[in-house]
């Protein structure tokens, strides 16, 4: 629109620039015509008439124009107002949407120092708690070793009395302080021997054999060990307890290993036989040993190896002479106090000896 209203100003410009040229200009033939003036007067007025008709429609054009402009301006305003207004409202609610953000972050930062707060006091309270029980652990470790000491200083106490009423042979006093005693300490190895021989001398031969075998088992790395083996087959041939051979067997590899396991069975099962009262079987164990081809043989030592106590202290329970007269050949023998004739003459005062044969492994 704005091209066609410029082309029709440059038309109304080269009118009004030619126009003047055609008046001052005449030919001299038209200048004389009447009628040739007044054709270009009617012409002019004509010409006149258009350009009024083109001034009109260019103050239409101008009006419309003017109109555009202004439309235009409006249109621009309300942009910028609706543009500023989305703007603002835009600003509005990032600024809504960052602040409610913020908050949230500092409700959150908020909450993580308070949870941080919470756990810091319950870990202190947990390191107080902890303190105090460190602390009552302490007191229990004072108190268990105050009442360890003093368990100690009674447990020795009660072994002094235990030994010293053993000693004066007042066997039941000493029974009683053991019994005390072993509540303390169970696995007392002097208790259990104190108690094994008050045992033996009040002839509850069952319960000190029973003792004798928990003995051997807490001595299994302890230098008593092999006295242990030996009074516990002492006690079983007492006893005249059916596992006498099958115990002898069991610790024959550590008889062995430091003493003649021979001599050591020999002097057992012959006790054995005299308990038993099976003289039978007593003169066939001794038989081989008093007929032997070398002559008259005798046993050192065998007592400091052995001590003979409990034999020597079975003597006054035995119920025939006979066994007590074994015995006592036995005890002799052993002691070293006679020799193989020596016994021949007791047992065999008439009678020679029964022929030689190897010795019963029974």
């Amino acid at each position: 629109m704005r091209i066609h209203i410029k082309i029709k100003l440059w038309l109304f410009v080269i009118f009004l620039f030619w126009a003047p040229l055609g008046l001052t200009n005449p030919t001299p033939e038209t200048n004389t015509n009447p009628q040739y003036l007044n054709n270009e007067i009617e012409y002019l007025k004509k010409l006149i008439q258009l350009n009024a008709n083109q001034m009109e429609n260019l103050h239409h054009e101008m009006g419309a124009l003017h109109r555009d402009q202004v439309n235009y301006k409006l249109e621009k305003d309300l942009l910028e107002k609706a543009y500023s207004a989305s703007y603002q409202t835009i600003n509005f609610y990032l600024a809504v949407l960052v602040a409610g953000l913020g908050v949230l972050g500092a409700l959150s930062v908020r909450k993580l120092e308070n949870d941080y707060k919470h756990e810091l006091d319950n870990l202190k309270t947990l390191i107080v708690k902890q303190e105090n029980e460190l602390k009552e652990v302490a007191k229990l470790k004072e108190s268990v070793e105050d009442l360890s000491n003093a368990l100690s200083l009674k447990l020795m106490d009660i072994i002094e009395k235990a030994v010293h009423h053993h000693n004066n042979n007042n066997w039941p006093w000493a029974m009683e302080w053991v019994s005390k005693g072993l509540l303390i300490d169970p696995d007392n190895l002097l208790l259990l021997a104190t108690k094994k021989r008050c045992l033996f001398y009040l002839w509850q031969w069952g319960e000190a054999a029973e003792t004798s075998k928990k003995m051997v088992e807490l001595t299994v790395s302890h230098p008593e060990h092999m006295r242990a083996v030996f009074e516990l087959l002492e006690m079983l041939a007492l006893n005249k307890d059916d596992d006498f051979d099958k115990y002898c067997q069991h610790y024959k590899p550590t008889i062995d290993k430091e003493y003649n396991y021979e001599l050591v069975v020999n002097y057992l099962r012959l006790f054995k036989t005299i308990i038993d009262d099976d003289l039978e079987q007593t003169r066939e164990i001794l038989s081989p040993m008093c007929n032997s081809s070398i002559g008259a043989s005798s046993v050192y030592g065998f007592e400091q190896l052995w001590p003979l106590n409990v034999a020597k202290y079975t003597l006054q329970s035995l119920k025939t002479p006979m066994q007590q007269k074994y015995l006592n050949t036995l005890i002799n023998f052993y002691s070293g106090s006679i020799d193989t004739d020596g016994v021949k003459q007791i047992l065999w005062p008439q009678d020679p000896p029964l022929p030689e044969t190897e010795p019963s492994n029974s």
